[in-house]
Protein backbone atom coordinates (compact mmCIF):
# COMPACT_ATOMS: atom_id res chain seq x y z
CA UNK A 1 0.00 0.00 0.00
CA UNK A 2 1.46 3.57 -1.28
CA UNK A 3 1.49 6.51 1.30
CA UNK A 4 -1.23 8.29 -0.66
CA UNK A 5 -3.63 5.17 -0.62
CA UNK A 6 -3.04 4.53 3.20
CA UNK A 7 -3.90 8.23 3.30
CA UNK A 8 -7.02 7.55 1.56
CA UNK A 9 -8.17 4.68 3.79
CA UNK A 10 -7.71 6.69 6.31
CA UNK A 11 -10.20 9.60 5.12
CA UNK A 12 -13.00 7.24 4.09
CA UNK A 13 -13.11 5.44 7.56
CA UNK A 14 -14.50 6.89 10.78
CA UNK A 15 -12.65 4.82 13.40
CA UNK A 16 -9.12 4.39 12.48
CA UNK A 17 -6.10 1.78 14.36
CA UNK A 18 -4.64 5.18 15.43
CA UNK A 19 -7.59 5.74 17.54
CA UNK A 20 -8.31 2.04 18.56
CA UNK A 21 -4.66 2.33 20.09
CA UNK A 22 -5.00 5.33 22.05
CA UNK A 23 -8.48 4.18 23.41
CA UNK A 24 -6.16 0.37 24.64
CA UNK A 25 -3.79 3.13 26.33
CA UNK A 26 -6.75 4.80 28.09
CA UNK A 27 -6.96 7.88 26.22
CA UNK A 28 -10.20 9.26 26.08
CA UNK A 29 -11.39 11.01 22.00
CA UNK A 30 -14.03 14.18 22.01
CA UNK A 31 -15.17 14.79 18.50
CA UNK A 32 -15.66 18.20 17.28
CA UNK A 33 -16.88 19.50 13.95
CA UNK A 34 -15.13 22.75 13.41
CA UNK A 35 -11.78 24.37 13.08
CA UNK A 36 -13.29 26.98 15.50
CA UNK A 37 -12.70 24.61 18.54
CA UNK A 38 -9.55 24.95 20.01
CA UNK A 39 -7.94 21.41 19.59
CA UNK A 40 -5.04 22.52 21.86
CA UNK A 41 -7.29 22.82 25.06
CA UNK A 42 -8.86 19.42 24.75
CA UNK A 43 -5.12 17.82 23.88
CA UNK A 44 -3.54 19.42 26.94
CA UNK A 45 -6.36 17.67 29.60
CA UNK A 46 -5.08 14.69 28.26
CA UNK A 47 -7.79 13.85 25.40
CA UNK A 48 -7.66 13.26 22.09
CA UNK A 49 -9.53 16.04 18.90
CA UNK A 50 -11.36 14.19 16.28
CA UNK A 51 -13.20 15.74 13.60
CA UNK A 52 -16.29 14.46 13.05
CA UNK A 53 -17.41 13.96 9.62
CA UNK A 54 -20.28 12.48 7.25
CA UNK A 55 -18.08 10.30 5.22
CA UNK A 56 -19.36 6.24 5.28
CA UNK A 57 -22.81 7.62 5.57
CA UNK A 58 -25.19 5.43 4.25
CA UNK A 59 -28.18 7.59 4.28
CA UNK A 60 -30.13 9.54 6.32
CA UNK A 61 -33.34 7.67 7.64
CA UNK A 62 -32.55 7.93 11.18
CA UNK A 63 -31.34 11.81 10.96
CA UNK A 64 -34.55 12.80 9.41
CA UNK A 65 -37.01 11.88 12.16
CA UNK A 66 -35.29 14.78 14.31
CA UNK A 67 -34.30 17.19 11.27
CA UNK A 68 -36.70 18.59 8.73
CA UNK A 69 -35.62 18.19 5.06
CA UNK A 70 -34.72 21.93 5.27
CA UNK A 71 -31.75 21.14 7.15
CA UNK A 72 -28.46 20.48 5.30
CA UNK A 73 -27.34 16.75 4.96
CA UNK A 74 -24.11 17.45 6.87
CA UNK A 75 -26.43 17.69 10.06
CA UNK A 76 -28.24 14.83 9.69
CA UNK A 77 -25.72 12.23 8.34
CA UNK A 78 -23.96 12.81 11.35
CA UNK A 79 -26.55 12.25 13.44
CA UNK A 80 -27.76 9.72 11.45
CA UNK A 81 -24.68 8.43 12.57
CA UNK A 82 -24.23 8.81 15.94
CA UNK A 83 -27.85 6.79 15.71
CA UNK A 84 -26.63 4.14 14.75
CA UNK A 85 -23.66 3.85 16.61
CA UNK A 86 -20.96 5.28 14.37
CA UNK A 87 -19.60 7.33 16.91
CA UNK A 88 -19.79 5.86 20.05
CA UNK A 89 -15.78 5.60 20.47
CA UNK A 90 -16.68 9.04 21.69
CA UNK A 91 -16.49 10.62 25.18
CA UNK A 92 -17.81 13.09 24.56
CA UNK A 93 -18.30 15.97 22.02
CA UNK A 94 -17.57 19.65 21.90
CA UNK A 95 -20.31 21.70 19.65
CA UNK A 96 -20.00 25.45 18.37
CA UNK A 97 -22.59 28.12 16.88
CA UNK A 98 -21.71 28.38 13.63
CA UNK A 99 -24.63 28.16 11.97
CA UNK A 100 -28.25 27.41 12.91
CA UNK A 101 -27.96 24.06 11.55
CA UNK A 102 -25.07 23.01 14.27
CA UNK A 103 -27.39 24.68 17.08
CA UNK A 104 -29.96 22.22 15.91
CA UNK A 105 -27.38 19.23 15.83
CA UNK A 106 -26.38 19.95 19.63
CA UNK A 107 -30.32 20.26 20.71
CA UNK A 108 -31.25 16.80 19.06
CA UNK A 109 -27.97 15.01 19.67
CA UNK A 110 -28.40 15.75 23.39
CA UNK A 111 -32.40 14.62 23.54
CA UNK A 112 -32.04 11.70 20.94
CA UNK A 113 -28.98 10.73 23.06
CA UNK A 114 -26.78 9.65 20.35
CA UNK A 115 -23.84 8.73 22.74
CA UNK A 116 -23.61 8.17 25.54
CA UNK A 117 -20.73 11.21 26.20
CA UNK A 118 -20.88 14.55 26.91
CA UNK A 119 -21.80 17.47 25.30
CA UNK A 120 -20.45 20.84 25.22
CA UNK A 121 -22.14 24.27 23.68
CA UNK A 122 -18.80 26.59 22.54
CA UNK A 123 -20.41 30.18 21.86
CA UNK A 124 -17.63 31.93 19.03
CA UNK A 125 -18.31 35.13 18.79
CA UNK A 126 -18.86 36.59 14.83
CA UNK A 127 -16.84 39.78 14.87
CA UNK A 128 -13.43 41.04 15.77
CA UNK A 129 -13.89 43.98 17.88
CA UNK A 130 -12.45 44.13 21.38
CA UNK A 131 -16.20 42.96 23.14
CA UNK A 132 -15.91 40.42 20.94
CA UNK A 133 -12.41 39.19 21.88
CA UNK A 134 -13.24 39.70 25.29
CA UNK A 135 -16.55 37.44 25.22
CA UNK A 136 -14.22 34.49 23.23
CA UNK A 137 -11.42 34.70 26.00
CA UNK A 138 -14.67 34.18 29.05
CA UNK A 139 -16.21 31.33 26.61
CA UNK A 140 -12.41 29.61 26.31
CA UNK A 141 -11.61 29.93 30.36
CA UNK A 142 -15.26 28.25 30.92
CA UNK A 143 -14.09 25.31 28.51
CA UNK A 144 -11.18 25.21 30.02
CA UNK A 145 -13.05 25.05 33.45
CA UNK A 146 -15.56 22.31 31.87
CA UNK A 147 -12.79 19.95 30.73
CA UNK A 148 -10.57 19.74 33.97
CA UNK A 149 -13.58 19.26 35.71
CA UNK A 150 -14.62 16.40 33.34
CA UNK A 151 -10.77 14.99 33.46
CA UNK A 152 -10.49 16.60 36.97
CA UNK A 153 -7.04 17.72 36.39
CA UNK A 154 -5.47 21.04 35.57
CA UNK A 155 -4.53 22.52 32.65
CA UNK A 156 -1.48 24.14 33.59
CA UNK A 157 0.40 26.46 30.96
CA UNK A 158 2.69 24.56 30.74
CA UNK A 159 0.60 21.98 28.64
CA UNK A 160 -1.33 24.61 27.33
CA UNK A 161 2.19 25.94 25.68
CA UNK A 162 3.31 22.04 24.88
CA UNK A 163 -0.09 21.67 22.91
CA UNK A 164 -0.46 24.57 20.96
CA UNK A 165 3.55 23.98 19.61
CA UNK A 166 2.10 20.43 18.02
CA UNK A 167 -0.57 21.63 16.03
CA UNK A 168 1.43 24.83 14.89
CA UNK A 169 3.35 22.13 13.94
CA UNK A 170 0.84 20.23 11.86
CA UNK A 171 -0.54 23.74 10.72
CA UNK A 172 3.17 24.37 9.83
CA UNK A 173 3.72 21.13 7.85
CA UNK A 174 0.32 21.76 6.17
CA UNK A 175 1.29 24.90 4.87
CA UNK A 176 4.43 23.79 3.42
CA UNK A 177 2.80 20.83 1.79
CA UNK A 178 0.04 22.90 0.25
CA UNK A 179 2.55 25.34 -1.15
CA UNK A 180 3.84 22.57 -3.23
CA UNK A 181 0.25 22.42 -5.24
CA UNK A 182 0.85 25.93 -6.32
CA UNK A 183 4.29 25.19 -8.08
CA UNK A 184 4.48 25.31 -12.31
CA UNK A 185 4.62 21.46 -11.76
CA UNK A 186 3.05 20.52 -8.69
CA UNK A 187 3.58 17.38 -6.79
CA UNK A 188 0.63 16.24 -5.51
CA UNK A 189 -3.57 16.72 -6.55
CA UNK A 190 -6.14 18.39 -4.86
CA UNK A 191 -7.99 14.74 -4.83
CA UNK A 192 -4.75 13.75 -3.03
CA UNK A 193 -4.55 17.06 -0.78
CA UNK A 194 -8.54 16.85 0.61
CA UNK A 195 -7.62 12.79 1.96
CA UNK A 196 -4.50 13.90 3.85
CA UNK A 197 -6.89 17.05 5.26
CA UNK A 198 -9.49 14.25 6.63
CA UNK A 199 -6.82 11.85 7.86
CA UNK A 200 -4.91 14.52 9.86
CA UNK A 201 -8.00 15.69 12.00
CA UNK A 202 -9.14 12.24 12.92
CA UNK A 203 -6.00 10.91 14.34
CA UNK A 204 -3.89 11.86 17.42
CA UNK A 205 -1.99 15.12 16.63
CA UNK A 206 1.52 13.46 17.21
CA UNK A 207 0.89 10.97 14.64
CA UNK A 208 -0.58 13.32 12.61
CA UNK A 209 2.58 15.10 12.89
CA UNK A 210 4.79 12.39 11.74
CA UNK A 211 2.24 11.40 8.70
CA UNK A 212 2.85 15.09 7.57
CA UNK A 213 6.62 14.67 7.79
CA UNK A 214 6.61 11.63 6.04
CA UNK A 215 4.48 13.28 2.95
CA UNK A 216 6.33 16.28 3.00
CA UNK A 217 9.34 14.60 2.46
CA UNK A 218 7.75 12.54 -0.27
CA UNK A 219 6.42 15.82 -2.38
CA UNK A 220 9.22 17.91 -2.26
CA UNK A 221 11.92 14.55 -3.19
CA UNK A 222 10.55 15.29 -7.07
CA UNK A 223 6.98 14.26 -7.08
CA UNK A 224 5.40 15.27 -9.46
CA UNK A 225 1.50 15.34 -10.90
CA UNK A 226 0.36 15.30 -14.36
CA UNK A 227 -0.06 19.06 -15.07
CA UNK A 228 0.36 20.12 -18.33
CA UNK A 229 -2.67 21.92 -20.25
CA UNK A 230 -4.61 21.61 -17.14
CA UNK A 231 -6.72 24.33 -15.95
CA UNK A 232 -5.83 25.19 -12.66
CA UNK A 233 -8.61 26.02 -10.06
CA UNK A 234 -9.00 27.06 -6.51
CA UNK A 235 -11.99 25.42 -4.99
CA UNK A 236 -14.17 27.50 -2.69
CA UNK A 237 -17.10 26.61 -0.27
CA UNK A 238 -17.61 25.32 3.45
CA UNK A 239 -18.10 22.01 4.14
CA UNK A 240 -16.92 19.98 1.28
CA UNK A 241 -16.47 16.44 1.87
CA UNK A 242 -17.07 14.51 -0.65
CA UNK A 243 -14.02 13.57 -2.65
CA UNK A 244 -15.69 12.09 -5.93
CA UNK A 245 -16.55 16.10 -6.41
CA UNK A 246 -12.20 16.66 -6.40
CA UNK A 247 -12.31 13.70 -9.12
CA UNK A 248 -15.26 14.83 -11.11
CA UNK A 249 -13.20 18.24 -11.55
CA UNK A 250 -9.57 16.87 -11.82
CA UNK A 251 -11.15 13.75 -14.37
CA UNK A 252 -12.50 16.71 -16.45
CA UNK A 253 -9.16 18.38 -17.07
CA UNK A 254 -8.93 20.59 -14.12
CA UNK A 255 -6.03 20.99 -11.30
CA UNK A 256 -7.13 21.55 -7.93
CA UNK A 257 -4.14 23.83 -6.51
CA UNK A 258 -5.72 25.61 -3.61
CA UNK A 259 -8.70 25.93 -1.69
CA UNK A 260 -11.16 27.89 0.71
CA UNK A 261 -12.82 25.21 2.51
CA UNK A 262 -13.79 24.12 6.27
CA UNK A 263 -11.21 21.09 5.79
CA UNK A 264 -8.60 22.60 3.60
CA UNK A 265 -6.51 25.67 3.87
CA UNK A 266 -9.11 27.05 6.61
CA UNK A 267 -8.17 24.78 9.05
CA UNK A 268 -4.19 25.91 8.89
Amino acid sequence: MTLFQKIRQLAESTDNDYLRRARDEGREIVGLYCSYVPEELIHAAGAIPYRMRGVGSEGTNLGDTWFSSANCSFVRRILDQGLKGGFDFLSGIVFMNGCDHNRRLYDNWRFSKATGGFTYMLFVPYARQKASQDQYVTELTKLKSFLEERYEITITDEALTASIALYNKKRALLTKIAETRRAARPSLTGTEFLPLMHAVVTIPVEDAVALLTEVLAEVTAGREVESEGKLRVIVTGSCVEELSHLELLEAGGALVVSDAICLGARHY
